[in-house]
């Protein structure tokens, strides 16, 4: 993590140098790309599918989707390697690599 300089003249640093020096621990970094994918979910799969949705969770690269609809499980199970590229596509990492699905009530 960053360190602040000792003594009366501290080098200024730029909000980039403390946004890298914020995201130089990995596990930070992970957990801030899987919150971007719970946050864009309805951007990525829209809104007819977004309302079927109960639950979005990504733990150690598994997405794990609670859906309402057992239909709506099937489809999206059939097209499980689409939705991780268009998953990955928008938060421009590689952060997904499973999907679980869920079926709620």
């Amino acid at each position: 993590m960053y360190k602040k300089p000792k003594g009366r003249h501290c080098k200024s640093l730029s909000i980039n140098d403390v946004v890298e020096a914020f995201f130089k621990d990995k596990k930070m970094t992970t957990r801030y790309y899987e919150t971007m994918v719970i946050a864009y979910w309805g951007k990525i799969v829209g809104r007819a599918i977004e309302k079927y949705t109960q639950m979005v969770d990504v733990k150690n690269g598994v997405l794990y989707v609670k859906i309402s609809s057992p239909a709506l499980v099937n489809e999206l199970s059939m097209n499980r390697s689409q939705l991780i590229k268009l998953v990955n596509t928008e938060v421009e990492k590689k952060v997904v690599h499973k999907v679980i699905f869920l079926a709620g009530d």
